[in-house]
């Protein structure tokens, strides 16, 4: 049996066929189901996730590249207000991240927890994403409080050290700027 046979079991909604595409890579199934039907390029699982979340999920960037360009909503939420760029932003997946926000993603978006994707590139390692986000930011913007009314760089138990400093050094370079 081939991938894409693989994909198309018996029985198998075309919803959870799309899914299976989006995680598994498989681009010409996915192009093939979402040109037979539209609205499946944001169909959504039983946890509110979209096929183009199942793509970070599975660092599928070909094929989050193909249902953006078919007009996958870029904001869309799952059933804990997470968007796209929240998963990216978890995993520090800085070319998902890199795509989304130029794919005009809204890094402002708050989850059930009140996190931003801000909130969540400040817990890796490398400030590369966090970095990139900055750059889609305007002076002020950094002060994002999560649901403890918390900002990402007075939040000592989360940030690592080289993210708090990079976010102090990001705010003070915008006051010095005005």
């Amino acid at each position: 049996m081939n991938r894409t046979e693989n994909l198309f079991f018996t029985g198998s909604s075309l919803a959870s066929q799309v899914h299976a595409a989006a995680i598994n890579g498989d681009k010409g199934a996915l192009h093939r189901l979402i040109i037979g039907n539209a609205a499946l390029k944001d169909k959504e699982d039983q946890f509110g996730r979209t096929p183009l979340m199942y793509c970070v999920l599975a660092d599928r960037l070909d094929c989050a590249d193909a249902l953006l360009k078919a007009g996958a909503d870029v904001n869309k939420t799952d059933h804990s207000r997470r968007t796209a760029l929240h998963l990216a932003a978890q995993k520090g997946n800085y070319r998902f991240m890199k795509l989304l926000l130029t794919r005009r993603a809204n890094w402002m978006q708050k989850d059930l927890e009140e996190m931003t994707p801000l909130h969540l590139t400040t817990r890796h390692k490398s400030p590369k994403c966090l970095a990139l986000l900055l750059k889609f930011m305007a002076p002020g913007e950094v002060d994002t409080q999560d649901k403890n009314k918390v900002t990402d760089h007075q939040n000592q138990r989360h940030v690592r050290a080289e993210s708090r400093c990079f976010l102090l050094s990001f705010a003070t370079s915008r006051l010095n700027d005005h």
